[in-house]
This record gives structure tokens, C-alpha cells and sequence, in this order.
């Protein structure tokens, strides 16, 4: 969703109905976006997309090429080591955009623009020229690392500019969809090693999904979780590669991406400290025991707390601390997905305190100030049974608000 568009949420996102859609969104009964030659949703999900009618609109996409400088004309495309579920949740991602070949004039705008400020924009520190000759060196080979971070690029800009907002928006959506493509077409080749290129990919593919998943934070808490788990399966493939890929990607020095990889392996559950300590008490004592989700959602908590602790061990000012909360939906049990998945209210509650360490960085453009909407979205669905073990995202979110408005 643009951040300037004013739309009322409800608790279920309602589309125009498609007349000239493909027949496989048809059969699916799905909203198709109508991009051709292929439409976003079989892109993503590796669907053989037929239209009823489509030379009017193929001479539109030639008449559009024309226009496009392509970086390379070799298009061998080899496999990123990941696996086939994260692949499978891409189709869960709804959004609109065209997959033209080639790069245009916008793109180099967008390229020098994560060149010069990327390092600034994303909190990486460190600079950022191992990660833009990777997507450069693999244009051809992985061209899905380059249009994601072209991708962001472009999100990052829309959210600046109020009068360009909806273009660089749309760019933004469209070279994911593009990089989503390449991706799924890379999936179909089970014998070459991408491990480095799957790594930065789905790093950089996580949080533009986070940013949009939390601009889009609906009115009902139902469809924010649905989006939520969505946006972290897709994510934990980092988790993924760096299981199979661990020295090689460590070998590659992707300093801004590494350490992510230290906190996977070093990830443990010795975390503890008062932020957390109500509601692991009211976890730890529930009637039914410690069940497999209640367990789950412990060690979450103690990841959260982890983010928490960062406080006393970096600079006020470091952005480790943004990387540490993006990085908490990486080093959680896969429990607590599920858990979040069946939308116990153990696992919800857990989710608040996440939103609580998304709104002590507000200023941080990818968490899109949405911590003391999720929070309060969280209040009011748990109930008061959870109100006291909620104390501290609540005065967090309190204490933010009276210092901004003081």
C-alpha cells in the first residue's frame, strides 16, 4: 500500500474483479494483475500462464522494450540452494507489477542512488560495495539479487518524495516481481550452486516484504498475522542457506549481511531480563502446562529480550539494534511460527513485544512507524487476561509518543 493513498482498511482487502485475468488466476479464482506475457501470480508460483486474447498486448511489451538498454544477453540461470516451501510461500506475496527484460535509465538512477546511499538507508555499517559488485558480478548468471536491490532502491524513494511516491512505488513492485521470475526460473535448474546468491537475495527480499508488511498493517490483527507469517517463512530462508552454504557465504565477505550469519549460529536460550519477565511468568504458569507452543513461544521471548539486551551492549546510536529486531524473526524456533500461524494467543502476545522494538527505532524508515498500531491492534484482541503480562510494549509505545510530543 502507498503510505500517501487513503484507503479503509477492513479486515479483508477487496479487489476489482478481472475480466481479461489468465486462465490459470481464473481457475484458481484469484485476482490476476494482468501482466504479460506472464501474470504476477503465476510468476511466483511457477504456473504456465495463458491469456484468451494476447497479440494487442504483446505489441504494447514490444513497443515498451524498445525503449530498455539490456546489461547482458546471457541468460543462464543456475539454482539458489534454498528450499522448495520458500519458494512456495512467493505466491502468498500480493502485489502488482510488469517483468520487462533490460534495464532502463530509472534503473541506473536507482542504482547509483543504492551506490551512494545504500549504507545510509539500510543501517548497514560498514560499506556496501561487496554487496553491489555481487549483484552486478551475477547480473546474468542470478539477475534476481540485482533487481531486488534495485528493488529497494526504488522503496526507499518512494517513501521520500510525496510527488513521486506512486512511481517509484510501482517500480519497486515491479522489479520484485522481476526478480521473483528470475528466481522461480532459477529453481528449475537442480544442479548448479547459488548459495551466496540465494543468501543476498533472500536477505534483501525479506525486508522489503517486512517494510510492506507493515505499511499495509490492516484495522483487524487477523490479516496482519496472515501477512506477518507470510513475510517470516519467507524470510527464514535465510536460515536456509546459511545451514548448507555457512563458509562459502562467510568466505564471500558480505560484511553488511554477516552478522546475521553470527547471531543464526550463535543464537542460544540464556536470555533473560525484566522487560520479559511478566509474561514468562504468565506463559510458565499457565493450566495446561508447558505444551509444545507454549515452549515455543518462551524462546522467542528470549529472543526478544535478546534484541532488548542489545541496549547495554552497543553505542546508543549503532544501528545493530535495527538489525537485531529484523533479525529476531530469523532466530525464533520454527514452533513459534506455527504457533503464530494458529493464531494462539501465546504467540500474539509474544508479537507485541517485537512491535514494541520496532517503534524504539521510529525514525528507522523500514518499520514504517507501524509498532503502536500493531501493539494496540494486540490489546484489544488478547483481552485483559494478558493486559498486566503487556505492561511493558504498552509503556514503551506510551513513553515514545509523550517524548515525540513533547
Amino acid at each position: 500500500m502507498e503510505p500517501n493513498a487513503t484507503v479503509k482498511h477492513t479486515g479483508r482487502r477487496c479487489h476489482p474483479k478481472s475480466r481479461t485475468g489468465c486462465f490459470e488466476c481464473k481457475k484458481r479464482k484469484v485476482k490476476c494483475d494482468e501482466t504479460h506475457p506472464t501474470c504476477r501470480k503465476c510468476a511466483i508460483s511457477n504456473r504456465h500462464c495463458v491469456y484468451a486474447a494476447t497479440s494487442s498486448r504483446s505489441e504494447e511489451t514490444s513497443s515498451h522494450d524498445a525503449t530498455e538498454t539490456p546489461l547482458s544477453s546471457s541468460a543462464a540461470i543456475t539454482e539458489p540452494t534454498i528450499s522448495p516451501t520458500i519458494v512456495g510461500s512467493f505466491s502468498e506475496i500480493s502485489a502488482h507489477g510488469s517483468m520487462q527484460p533490460g534495464f532502463t535509465l530509472l534503473h541506473m538512477h536507482l542504482l547509483y542512488h543504492a551506490t551512494t546511499d545504500m549504507a545510509s538507508y539500510m543501517a548497514f555499517e560498514g560499506g556496501v560495495s561487496s554487496l553491489i559488485a555481487c549483484a552486478l558480478d551475477n547480473a546474468s548468471a542470478a539477475p534476481f539479487i540485482l533487481d531486488q536491490l534495485l528493488a529497494l532502491a526504488a522503496l526507499h524513494r518512494s517513501t521520500k518524495d510525496r510527488d513521486t511516491n506512486s512511481m517509484f512505488r510501482h517500480e519497486a513492485t515491479a522489479l520484485q516481481t522481476r526478480a521473483l521470475s528470475h528466481f522461480n526460473e532459477a529453481s528449475a535448474n537442480p544442479h548448479a550452486d547459488m548459495g551466496i546468491a540465494a543468501f543476498v537475495f533472500v536477505s534483501l527480499l525479506g525486508i522489503h516484504i517486512l517494510h510492506d508488511t507493515l505499511t499495509g498493517t490492516p484495522q483487524a490483527i487477523g490479516r496482519f498475522i496472515s501477512d506477518f507469517v507470510n513475510y517470516m517463512r519467507i524470510h527464514r530462508g535465510v536460515r536456509v542457506v546459511v545451514k548448507d552454504n555457512w563458509a562459502q557465504i562467510y568466505d564471500a565477505e558480505l560484511q553488511p549481511l554477516l552478522h546475521v550469519v553470527d547471531w543464526i549460529q550463535r543464537a542460544d536460550s540464556s536470555r533473560i531480563g525484566p522487560e520479559t519477565s511478566r509474561l514468562r511468568s504468565v506463559l510458565e504458569t499457565l493450566p495446561d502446562g508447558l505444551t509444545w507452543s507454549i515452549e515455543a513461544c518462551l524462546e522467542a521471548l528470549r529472543c526478544i529480550q535478546w534484541v532488548i539486551n542489545l541496549k547495554s551492549t552497543v553505542p546508543d546510536g549503532s544501528n545493530k539494534r535495527i538489525h537485531a529486531t529484523m533479525a529476531w524473526p530469523l532466530v525464533v524456533p520454527e514452533g513459534y511460527v506455527e504457533s503464530l500461524h494458529q493464531r494462539r494467543p501465546e504467540a500474539i502476545a509474544v508479537l507485541a513485544f517485537f512491535a514494541a522494538t520496532l517503534h524504539q527505532r521510529p525514525w528507522f524508515w523500514g518499520f514504517a512507524d507501524a509498532g503502536p498500531q500493531v501493539v494496540r491492534l494486540i490489546v484489544d484482541h488478547v483481552g485483559p487476561f494478558w493486559a498486566d503480562a503487556l505492561t511493558w510494549p504498552q509503556d514503551v509505545i506510551a513513553q515514545n509518543v509523550a517524548r515525540s510530543s513533547s
